[in-house]
């Protein structure tokens, strides 16, 4: 992958000889087709795609979904036809799937493209140059985020190459970055088409600074294939170098990488809108939810507060165990009850024991089970979508800390989260009736009385209910921000998320969530 100041480098190939040649250049992800030379490409089979991943191991892939050439216009039959190619495709380590879908009147075609999406998720979703055909590109590029789930668009801004659209190119970077407020990340444009070592220098001069950070190149030519025989005006029906020859990528059309003509300014500008991510604004249209804030505000202070006035070293014992108790037992009752039993289902429980997890999550005062669920479900089907990750760690370190809970969403996409076991469960329903109410008595008057026992119950509801509130907030969120900015990717780096050691350690496992 390429770094600040370097551009990461995409190769459509359709051969195994192509897909070497490409990575031997210094490709950093390739696309792969069949009939690249004549048509724009097609889906590739199963025997090639397995062949190129044998051939260049760890290199990302993005396969191309096209079930013809022509025009991108598909019959029901061809839609079947893609989505059973995705089925068949996406368990093969590849990172996602280049597809794109129009209307008959040259818009993109919605409804299908969402049912696409929803068979391609979690894996990448790159629209190809069918938004090249488009009626308009800023329609497109709106209907492109209704979709929600598209990371990239392939474009050659509507003309025949990048370098005669750089105009519109730039006012799609800024249209893009107008309606999702997310900077370099988020949805991004993949320029491709007649770049090269001459035209490379103007397309990063003025595009790099609006956030490109990838190119798309072809870096091929049509090669004879050393046929002594051709029968005469004979071929198969293509015409021209298509009968004979074979289209092969050249190794040294790629090794032009694009960090050597890259500008100091460029650079600067670049890092510059990577440090702005640390904090970023709401999305357009979302308002503060000032109960919230102030709830998260109040307890801070109190925490504060009563830490200053009653410190750690003149607690009674029993009231240091309580606040310890009431920090990890609410901290299981989160990762433990709402994010693997009820979130992702992982293991059965019996009604006791789902009771326990409730009550116990309920005290760390994160919302009601059937709330926290829906969003931590549509995290993972959307993880980094800006527009539909409620807590996008691609918007920034403290929004997806603490930034997503003080803004009213936008949730576009909640029908597709299920939600019949969350409403068929009796214990979800009556904590998400009764929430606000069991959380003031569990996470506060709870610690209070215990602490009454020993005769401190000032010091049960500092630190049991408000040092023990901060602690179990900061570090669930850290699994939201940190946990999906440092650490390893011993897994996979086709998402933001990270195993983080010290976090597990904190959270009992849950920072280290890169598998």
């Amino acid at each position: 992958m390429a770094s600040v100041g370097n551009i990461l480098i995409e190769v459509c190939v359709d051969s195994v000889e192509s897909a070497i040649s490409a990575v031997e250049g210094g490709a950093d992800r390739l696309e792969l087709c069949a009939n690249l030379g004549a048509g724009g490409g097609t889906t590739p089979s199963l025997g090639l795609l397995k062949m190129v991943k044998q051939a260049v191991k760890d290199t990302p892939i993005m396969v191309m979904i096209r079930p013809r050439v022509g025009d991108f216009l598909y019959s029901d039959l061809e839609l079947e036809v893609m989505l059973e190619d995705i089925r068949t495709l996406r368990d093969y380590g590849i990172r996602g799937f280049v597809v794109g879908i129009l209307t008959r009147d040259g818009r993109v075609d919605i409804d299908r493209m969402r049912k696409i999406v929803d068979e391609i998720l979690p894996l990448e979703v790159c629209f190809h140059r069918a938004f090249d055909m488009t009626k308009d590109a800023e329609t497109a590029l709106r209907d492109i985020m209704e979709i929600g789930g598209i990371s990239r668009i392939l474009t050659s801004g509507q003309e025949t190459t990048v370098v005669q659209a750089l105009s519109k190119m730039e006012s799609l970077y800024n249209l893009s970055k107008s309606l999702t407020d997310h900077g370099v990340w988020g949805l991004t444009f993949l320029p491709g088409s007649g770049i090269n070592a001459k035209t490379l220098p103007e397309i990063l001069e003025r595009l790099l600074p609006l956030g490109l950070r990838e190119i798309h190149l072809s870096a091929g030519r049509w090669v004879a294939n050393g046929m002594v025989f051709k029968r005469p005006n004979m071929g198969m029906g293509l015409g021209g170098e298509s009968d004979w020859g074979i289209w092969r990528t050249q190794r040294d059309m790629v090794k032009d990488r694009p960090s050597s003509v890259v500008s100091k300014t460029c650079r600067d500008d670049f890092i510059i809108k990577w440090a702005s991510m640390m904090i970023k604004r709401s999305l357009p249209g979302q308002r503060p939810r000032w109960i919230l804030v102030s709830h998260k505000f109040c307890t801070h202070l109190g925490a504060l507060i009563g830490v200053y006035y009653f410190p750690i070293h003149a607690l009674p014992r029993p009231t240091i165990w309580l606040a310890f108790a009431s920090w990890q037992l609410s901290c299981f009752g989160i990762t433990i009850g709402y994010h693997r039993l009820y979130t992702h289902k992982s293991f059965r429980a019996s009604l006791g024991l789902r009771i326990i997890l409730a009550a116990l999550g309920t005290a760390a005062h994160q919302g009601s089970i059937r709330w926290w669920c829906l969003r931590h479900r549509l995290h993972h089907r959307f993880t980094d979508d800006p527009l539909h990750d409620p807590y996008a760690a691609t918007r920034g370190l403290l929004f997806s800390h603490v930034g997503w809970i003080f803004f009213k969403p936008i949730y576009g996409r909640l029908n597709v989260i299920e939600t019949d076991d969350l409403d068929k469960d009796l214990v979800v329903r009556v904590q998400h009736r009764y929430y606000h109410l069991l959380a003031v008595l569990l996470g506060f008057v709870l610690p209070t009385i215990v602490g009454y026992l020993w005769r401190d119950a000032t010091g049960g509801f500092i630190w049991g209910g408000l040092v023990a509130r901060v602690l179990v907030w900061h570090c669930t969120f850290l699994v939201n921000s940190l946990a999906h900015w440092n650490g390893l990717q011993l897994y996979t780096d086709e998402n933001t998320s990270r195993g983080n050691l010290v976090l597990a350690l904190l959270t009992c496992g849950e920072g280290n969530h890169n598998f």
